[in-house]
């Protein structure tokens, strides 16, 4: 009883099983020409397995610290995996010791300046929304795709 009303038993639910077109076997040399496609600076692509793309950080030697090219380049992968009809499932994961240190600081010292001198504030503060939702973008890349990850 739960607020003068009874439970009852679960309803059977019945499950439907998609009926998918003949599904890819990849070699090899298959998952490597398949995964030129997707060619990064800061990122790898691989195909470990059928319908399985797993997105790497690259860039071990500074942590993988996420520079302007990444966002870029984030962006462009997941606007390609959402693309991709042979792609099930994605990992993502970062190369070396860490997933991520963050936001790549030595990269984004011009921003700074642009914020720091004198001038408009309002004008800065609208340069900041605008970059802070380029970047924001790049995330949204992510949950677009229509896959597990």
């Amino acid at each position: 009883m739960w607020r003068g009303r009874s439970l009852s038993a679960p309803r059977q639910c019945s499950v439907v099983k998609p009926n998918f077109p003949a599904l890819l076997r990849f070699s090899s040399s298959d998952s490597a020409a398949y995964t030129a496609t997707y060619d990064f600076e800061t990122l790898t692509v691989t195909a470990p397995d059928d319908h399985i793309l797993h997105v790497q950080l690259n860039r071990p030697e500074c942590y993988n610290a996420m520079n302007k090219m990444f966002w870029r380049e984030m962006l462009d992968c997941f606007r390609k995996i959402r693309d991709d009809r042979y792609c099930r499932a994605v990992i993502i994961s970062g190369s070396g010791q860490l997933f991520s240190a963050g936001l790549d600081y030595s990269d984004m010292q011009d921003l700074t300046s642009q914020v720091a001198g004198k001038g408009d504030v309002a004008r800065k503060a609208k340069f900041l929304l605008s970059l802070i939702a380029k970047y924001q973008e790049s995330f949204n890349a992510v949950e677009n795709v229509i896959c597990e990850i």
